[in-house]
């Protein structure tokens, strides 16, 4: 089985990124594993601020996630197999090592 890998950051190309991504993987038979990378924010003001945990962090990301696959699944087959990932970092090095870490075909 083939794999393609759809970093999303949640904003509207990502969607349009998600619509190609899935009709490719409807076409080849393809897994696709969608992908945000999120980083703790850095706040360089003196005024005291609240910062999300990094669990609260993981579990949006992760709920964001599972609507997106929900809505996909609902709009096009439940035959696609998609797999949601969060990660914690920068994004260029997570999909990197992701992608060395997994067998991953395609990125888009």
């Amino acid at each position: 089985m083939k794999t393609i890998l759809l970093p999303t950051d949640f904003s509207d190309v990502s969607d349009n990124a998600i619509q190609y991504a899935v009709e490719m993987a409807k076409l080849t038979q393809s897994k696709l594993i969608l992908l945000h990378v999120y980083h703790v924010p850095i706040i360089t003001s003196d005024t005291p601020m609240v910062i999300p945990s990094m669990d609260e962090l993981g579990e949006e990301c992760m709920q964001n996630l599972q609507k997106t696959k929900s809505e996909l699944l609902l709009n096009h087959s439940a035959d696609l197999q998609i797999e949601c990932v969060c990660r914690c970092g920068l994004e260029v090095d997570e999909i990197e090592e992701y992608t060395q870490q997994h067998k991953v075909d395609l990125i888009i």
